[in-house]
């Protein structure tokens, strides 16, 4: 089988991806793990089949059949699907409007629904429209979460009271009918199931994996003693009863005539059930893949759920979707792969079989109370906090959960997406835009407009509304340049809009120019008339010269003329150079300089000031060899002033030696700027006169250019995190951190809307918590060791100030202990999250490099290397490392800019867990650091004391 053939058997057999991997070693861990799922979802398959209206068979049948066809075709190793609580629930409120509950109409009618549903999720994922879910909010999912589990505990509650209970009445209604049934209730029935409830909730906190379990059995139970004591006939406690089970229940859905229309009444339920069921999958997947650390394909993920509930409805089973309860217990047991699911499936097959007679005594009341433990269990406190903190989302949260309670959940899901999508297409259409006024060299005043987002149809008035405010200031005569370079997107009508803009200026006898980086813009103008009426001229590219040039890069040097010009130009050129030449040791200057380069074009200025900080101008004279052909070249050769004479040499394969020989001048180039890139053959560089010149890391380069592909892929498959790697691009922290574990800690971080003035840490308490700060500014305070009184960082050291990219709270993270300050916002903001579990599954193991004492050793008398000890005082006094710096670790961050982040670093502490925490919180803040193994208990070698140190 070819490369291509068994591509395109994965493409559409995606098990074949993992079936190689089975064997020993997985088959013991995905036997057990199986076995225990089996246990476990057996009382709640037969709770979520009575929510459903469905006889118990169907709920136990669903979660076999399906769940295999689901494993086999879906992305998510771990993620199990079955009977879903909130789908149980649309189910009965859907369908019992037209049929009697448990009837062969009514069931007839679930697996027609159960199909449509099924055929939905299938072209959603065949039609790769998976992106579509991520613009649902979390929050409307968790409002529908929370109204579903209320509409369990009422409709349960009226099982628990021991009277009948309509599935097709509104909530407010059936709440008032509790209330009115209480006086009719059956004591022992209300006795069983709070028995069942209280036993449920116990477990939760000793042996929660198994508390459903636990909880039936107590009813069980109980409802015997009550049986053997009062007598079956005074007791009317209800039986589950004996369950017709068989190894293949075929069925089929009702798709008759007389049915056509009723289901056409079901078509909204069906989507309803459809996205709801993939949102909460989908949700679930991600949510163990950060476990795992597997990748989910969504699409494949929603192809494998819409097989399930096509198939479904044959094989007498109605719509599943994503457990997380029985996903979350089905990874923590030890599944390696998705035969686990397999074996958890024909596991539960064999215990009902042969269980079918014990089966039968389970009380309808310790179902009733199993489905108020689900219910419960659906109403998370934290999370509900956690979203009324900002008043937007707390709007939505509210209007979808009212609305589902009220008007049912088919309306509250349709709500919650549409709010999401009105949302999303709110911030879309009103994109970030920056005004710049700069000089051009001739004296004119240019605005500078950057439109950070989308400029399509939606944002067109928002856009056009600035341009008009702008062109009312300026009067429309004056010289405006657009920046598309942070342009995510321009349709037709945007091009439109920049064309009448510029029409309207040249009226007035200004101009317009667009900068343009990318080819999809350009492509969109050219679908416009921009091009006809203007022609290219006021189009600004990266790599071609052009007038305007110099207000967007003021320090650009311009290619020198032709040896046909006269002296006069000669001596421009020269005077440019000169001028370059006074300029050389500013940062930014040369930045924009080297961004005209075609190397350095595919960096922002930001990135290439990041990697000029440790690359410093160096100066030769005539004679001077830079590098030597035995030595290949580490970093990449940049001359700003002077000419080299290049002369490279390497062996030819069949023997024998090349040589090459060329000259380097700046001044040939159109940056003003030569490069010759890091090569592993060896070259001579001679400098022929007196030169200028640097080296730029190789590595650090290669690092930021992945970072830029990673970002710009990420922008397509998933625009929230590449917005999250837009904010912490500057980090090293995050930089160095592989590609998957970095996608899996910030999908992993939650958003947290402050206050300003709001405490986020305080000094003293555990930490468990990582915090970035997405916008606002925060304050450290520390109390002060002698006075006891609280000092505020920032007068210190600017370190201690803190703003959006940059984290805290790792400290007590990394030696599992207390906060070393307190950390108050000074103004509103937004923080992303990240709980310690997750902190250490993805961030802890890449972010640490050691370095044993053994090569520690070699740089003890190195100038280039900084030797940072983070231990208290009083242990620095006893002995130090010679040459040590002493920077106590709870006084990092206020003595930051007193060290060199151009020298690397070996820290080191009394055993290695303070230094950890140094090295992260270093890393962070872009220095290169190592940790010194075992700590200073490890080191063999002499140390100083206080005196002598």
């Amino acid at each position: 089988m070819n490369a291509m053939t068994q591509t395109m058997m994965q493409k559409f057999f995606p098990f074949m991806q993992w079936l190689p991997s089975l064997g020993q070693t997985t088959l013991r861990p995905d036997m057990e793990a199986g076995f225990v799922g089996a246990i476990l979802i057996l009382p709640q398959a037969i709770a979520l089949a009575t929510l459903a209206g469905m006889p118990p068979e169907y709920g136990i049948y669903t979660s076999i059949f399906p769940v295999i066809i689901a494993m086999f075709w879906g992305s998510s190793w771990h993620t199990l699907s079955g009977p879903n609580t909130a789908v149980c629930v649309l189910i009965a409120s859907s369908v019992a409007p037209f049929a009697a509950i448990g009837s062969e109409q009514y069931i007839g009618f679930v697996l027609a629904l159960t199909f449509m549903a099924g055929a939905i999720q299938l072209a959603v994922g065949s039609l790769r429209l998976g992106a579509i879910l991520d613009f649902v909010s979390h929050t409307v999912i968790s409002a529908i979460v929370l109204a579903v589990g209320l509409i369990i505990i009422v409709f349960a509650a009226n099982a628990l009271l021991g009277v009948l209970s309509n599935l097709d009445e509104p909530f407010y209604i059936r709440l008032h009918q509790i209330i009115h049934d209480i006086p009719r209730a059956n004591g022992y029935a209300l006795l069983v199931g709070g028995l069942t409830i209280i036993s449920g909730l116990v477990a939760r906190h000793y042996w929660r994996r198994y508390s459903l379990v636990i909880a039936v059995a107590v009813g069980m139970l109980s409802a015997g003693v009550i049986n053997l004591l009062m007598g079956s006939a005074s007791s009317e406690l209800e039986l589950l009863g004996t369950l017709s089970i068989s190894a293949l229940p075929f069925s089929a859905p009702s798709f008759d005539l007389g049915s056509m229309a009723v289901l056409k009444e079901l078509v909204a339920s069906a989507l309803s059930i459809a996205f709801l069921g993939l949102m909460q999958t989908i949700v679930i997947s991600r949510s163990i893949a950060a476990k795992s650390g597997q990748l989910i394909e969504t699409n494949q993920e929603i192809i494998g759920q819409g097989l399930a509930n096509l198939v479904a409805p044959f094989v007498s089973s109605f719509a599943g979707s994503g457990s997380f309860n029985r996903s979350a217990a089905h990874y923590d047991a030890g599944a390696k792969t998705p035969m686990a699911a397999v074996y958890a499936s024909l596991f539960l097959l064999l215990v009902v079989l042969i269980a079918t007679k014990l089966i039968a005594y389970i009380p309808l009341a310790a179902v009733a109370g199993a489905l108020i433990l689900v219910g419960i269990g659906l109403i998370d406190v934290k999370e509900i906090k956690q979203v009324l903190r900002s008043r937007q989302e707390a709007v939505i949260f509210f209007m979808t959960f009212i609305s589902s309670l009220v008007l049912g959940l088919n309306a509250g899901v349709f709500i919650g997406v549409l709010l999401s999508l009105v949302i999303y297409l709110w911030y879309a259409s009103t994109p970030n835009i920056v005004l710049e006024e700069q000089t051009a060299r001739d004296g004119r005043r240019v605005n500078i407009i950057t439109v950070d987002g989308g400029l399509f149809f939606g944002s067109v008035r928002h856009v056009e509304r600035v341009l008009a405010n702008l062109g009312e200031r300026d009067g429309y005569d004056g010289n405006l340049i657009i920046r598309t370079d942070h342009m995510t997107y321009m349709d037709v009508p945007g091009a439109a809009l920049i064309a009448a803009e510029a029409k309207r200026r040249r009226q007035h006898n200004g101009h317009l120019y667009i900068f343009v980086t990318q080819q999809k813009i350009s492509d969109a103008l050219g679908q416009s008339t921009f091009f006809d009426e203007f022609g290219k001229d006021h189009i600004i590219e990266r790599n071609q010269d052009h007038p305007m040039k110099d207000v967007l890069y003021p320090s650009r040097i311009k290619k020198p003329a032709s040896s046909t010009q006269t002296n006069g130009s000669e001596k421009k050129t020269n005077s440019l150079s000169q001028s370059h030449s006074k300029d050389l040791n500013e940062t930014a200057t040369l930045a924009s300089s080297l961004q005209n380069t075609k190397l350095f074009s595919l960096l922002n200025t930001e990135q290439i000031e990041t990697l000029l900080k440790d690359s410093p101008i160096q100066h030769g004279n005539t004679g001077t060899i830079i590098t030597d052909p035995e030595t290949p070249m580490s970093g990449h050769f940049v001359l700003l002033e002077g000419r080299v004479d290049i002369e490279r040499l390497w062996s030819l394969p069949k023997g024998g030696a090349k040589r090459t020989s060329s000259i380097m001048d700046p001044n040939q180039e159109n940056s003003g700027i030569a490069i010759l890139q890091a090569s592993g053959h060896g070259v001579r560089i001679t400098a022929n006169g007196v030169i200028t010149y640097l080296f730029i890391d190789c590595e650090k380069f290669d690092s930021l250019l992945g970072w830029n592909q990673q970002l710009a892929d990420m922008a397509e498959t998933d625009p929230e995190i590449s917005r999250r790697m837009s904010l912490i691009k500057h980090a090293a922290l995050f930089r160095q951190l592989p590609l998957e574990n970095l996608k899996q800690a910030l999908q992993s971080m939650t958003p947290r809307d402050v206050k300003g003035g709001e405490t986020i840490v305080r000094q003293g308490e555990t930490g468990t918590s990582y915090f970035l700060i997405e916008s606002g500014e925060a304050g450290v305070w520390k109390k002060d060791t002698f006075s006891d009184d609280t000092v505020y960082a920032n007068t210190i050291a600017p370190a201690a100030r803190l703003g959006p990219g940059e984290g805290f709270g790792e400290e007590a993270l990394l030696q599992n202990g207390f906060r070393s300050a307190t950390v108050m916002m000074t103004t509103p903001g937004r923080l992303l999250v990240m709980d310690k579990q997750h902190f250490d599954a993805h961030i802890r193991p890449s972010s640490i490099k050691m370095i044993s004492p053994s090569e520690a050793i070699r740089f003890i008398k190195d100038s280039k290397v900084q030797w940072l000890d983070c231990r208290y005082d009083l242990e620095y006094s006893e002995a130090h490392i010679p040459n040590a710096l002493h920077v106590p670790l709870d006084q990092l961050r206020e003595q930051l800019a007193g060290l060199d982040r151009t020298k690397p670093c070996i820290v080191y502490s009394r055993n290695e867990r303070r230094s950890r925490a140094a090295a992260f919180l270093l890393t962070e803040h872009n220095f290169n650091i190592k940790v010194l193994k075992g700590g200073i208990m490890h080191w063999p070698y002499d140390l100083e004391d206080g005196k002598t140190g």
